[in-house]
């Protein structure tokens, strides 16, 4: 069986007429389960738009008339070959990571993130001066993204892909490229209003929202504002953006679909800052980028914007450190 996720419509009669629940069809992918499957070509038999059609199977296709494919050379399969086809299909051209990456990435990023916390609480560390401080800081943050890097890299791999198609994305008119710009304006400006207006009610409550966690993390002089720079601004977004925009919410679209999926991971990537005042602004930080990677099915555009979030709050936080 052929997967093309680029001509599927969405019309669900593939999944009704699964009799083993074997598909799932999100935004961007069309993924089928090898186990489940018993290479019947149900779906094939109903598709009209060629998103599923036959590669070549021992038995025909159900539906007469015109196939998405018609005209090809069919030859046998081997026993047991549609559940190999429909594996290799999947990983060749399913554009979403599946559950089972989305929980190997998360697990991976846990215990990297325990780790580095771990690191930092020793007394050893604690006990160095400022700027040993602020470089160890630094070198366990770097660390903690580069072991997320390498766990993409090895999932990458591991299905014949690579990191640049984890990014998504595609060639886009010069009108969708503005249109992709306003998307990443009103999530910067949105995210950046909402956390205002959250410091301002906190305020009113009685409560004083604690906005120096960055100033604590790199201090205040030139080498943690450089570090900063590097590790906040450049760096970080792109690896989030791959973990919690890429793996982490198609793999769970697979299961939950969209907006459960965008909730849940928003949810984690607030967790995972490690502030309970920061809990409620990153949260809705992660909804907005969860929200654009999937309107816009790349997280490119995600990465723009959380780089911007990051850069307007860098500079706020070193401008105003007085």
């Amino acid at each position: 069986m052929r997967i093309d996720p680029r001509r599927c419509d969405r019309c669900g009669g593939c999944l009704a007429a699964c009799s083993r629940n074997a598909l799932r069809i999100g935004r961007t992918f069309i993924a089928v389960d090898p186990v489940a499957c018993d290479g019947c070509l149900a779906c094939v038999s109903v598709c009209a738009t060629g998103a599923l059609s036959a590669d070549g199977s021992a038995r025909p296709p159900l539906r007469t008339g015109t196939q998405p494919g018609a005209g090809r050379t069919q030859r046998p399969l081997a026993s047991g070959t549609p559940r190999s086809r429909s594996r290799a299909a999947t990983a060749r051209e399913a554009e979403g990571w599946t559950l089972l990456e989305a929980v190997v990435m998360l697990s991976v990023t846990l215990a990297a993130f325990v780790g580095k916390e771990a690191l930092l609480a020793i007394a050893p560390v604690r006990g160095l001066p400022v700027d040993a401080l602020v470089l160890v800081r630094g070198i366990a943050l770097g660390g903690y993204y580069a072991v997320q890097l390498l766990a993409v890299r090895w999932l990458a791999d591991r299905r014949g892909s690579s990191l640049g198609r984890a990014l998504g994305g595609r060639a886009r008119s010069l009108a969708e490229r503005f249109a992709v710009l306003a998307r990443v304006v009103l999530v910067v400006v949105g995210a950046r209003a909402f956390g205002i207006l959250y410091g301002l009610l906190m305020r009113q409550a009685g409560f004083v929202p604690d906005s120096s966690a960055l100033l604590k993390t790199f201090g205040g002089r030139a080498t943690g504002l450089v570090l900063a720079a590097v590790l906040v601004v450049c760096v970080g977004p792109v690896i989030e953006e791959i973990v919690f925009r890429g793996v982490l919410l198609q793999g769970l679209m697979t299961r939950l679909g969209a907006w459960p999926a965008i909730a849940v991971q928003a949810v984690v990537f607030a967790a995972l800052h490690r502030s309970v005042w920061l809990f409620v602004p990153m949260t809705a930080l992660g909804a907005a980028l969860g929200w654009l990677a999937w309107d816009r099915e790349s997280i490119r555009p995600a990465i723009v914007a959380h780089a911007a979030y990051n850069a307007i709050t860098v500079a706020a936080a070193f401008a105003l450190r007085g």
